[in-house]
């Protein structure tokens, strides 16, 4: 997408990277100057059900930061444009961290809602849920803590625990699932799972819970997802 619209991009344009998952800024640094480039993350649950149309499931919120540190008083101004348009945005002083901990939900409750085609709640309510959650954060924060990123698997836990409920966000089908199930799309997966995948191969830390994962989605994306 950036290589398309690469023509209507000036010297000043800011690119606020909120995608799922590791690693994106390493892309766009190819078209955009890293002084430009802002990352974070959104915890807003939504759904869209048409052109312009988007549902959105309980409240949310945005944290972002600048990765040039010069840009700090740029990304509090980003912060507080999207805070007053209802988004709940905060400037992150740990911004690596933040997009960690959202990684782990979206390599548990993304990953299984498209394996196993099913909303939330109903992952929660199986037997091997949890233990196959635990194993993938476990993982996960293996490899951060290569990078010197420290991640509580027990709070990361509780924290998914808690969106079981179908009286919160527990009816809700994640982003995966819309992609790949409804839509019949390809998943970010090689950027959630896989990108701890290739992680661990960098730093000598088995990852094989989240190496099946990838596979999985994959081999689901082929099935699904007709060659052109």
């Amino acid at each position: 997408m950036l290589k398309d619209i690469q023509k209507i991009l000036s010297p000043e344009t800011k690119i606020l990277v909120l995608l799922n998952g590791l690693g994106h800024e390493d892309i766009v640094k190819q078209y955009v100057p890293e002084k430009n480039i802002f990352i974070g993350n959104t915890m807003w649950t939504a759904e869209l059900l048409g052109p312009g149309k988007i549902k959105l499931l309980g409240s949310g919120s945005v944290v972002l930061q600048n990765i040039d540190a010069s840009q700090t008083a740029a990304a509090q101004k980003l912060a507080a444009l999207l805070t007053d348009a209802g988004l709940n945005a905060n400037y992150s002083t740990n911004i690596r961290y933040d997009i960690y901990k959202k990684a782990t939900v979206n390599a548990t409750l993304n990953t299984l809602s498209a394996l196993l085609e099913a909303n939330i709640a109903s992952i929660g309510q199986t037997r091997t849920a949890l233990p196959i959650i635990k194993t993938i954060i476990a993982e996960f924060v293996a490899v951060a803590a290569h990078e010197e990123i420290i991640l509580d698997a027990d709070e990361l836990i509780a924290n998914i625990q808690k969106t079981f409920d179908p009286a919160g966000i527990g009816l809700h089908f994640p982003s995966m699932y819309q992609d790949l199930i409804q839509n019949h799309r390809l998943t970010e997966v090689d950027y959630i799972n896989g990108a701890i995948v290739k992680k661990g191969q960098a730093y000598g830390i088995p990852t094989p819970y989240n190496a099946l994962i990838t596979q999985l989605i994959h081999a689901k994306e082929d099935l699904l997802i007709p060659t052109k």
